[in-house]
């Protein structure tokens, strides 16, 4: 599943939320954002969520960010 936007937070994270309550156990979430605190913000999330951020670079100026869902 992939989410790509231009909206911040909480925009972000609500739109990230939404995806992990339809995403089943052992996949994975790709965040594309020019926002570059979404890669904390969404591993602040995940500590709550019980997810994990498996990684994260850089591309052409957006921060692509990968979360395994862990239910």
């Amino acid at each position: 599943m992939i989410i790509d936007t231009n909206d911040m937070c909480p925009s972000l994270l609500l739109q990230f939320k939404s995806a992990y309550d339809k995403a089943g156990n052992g996949e994975v979430i790709e965040v594309r954002t020019p926002w570059y605190a979404a890669v904390q913000e969404l591993g602040k999330l995940c500590e709550v969520l019980g997810c994990r951020v498996i990684g994260h670079r850089e591309e052409k100026g957006r921060y692509v960010i990968k979360v395994l869902v862990v239910k």
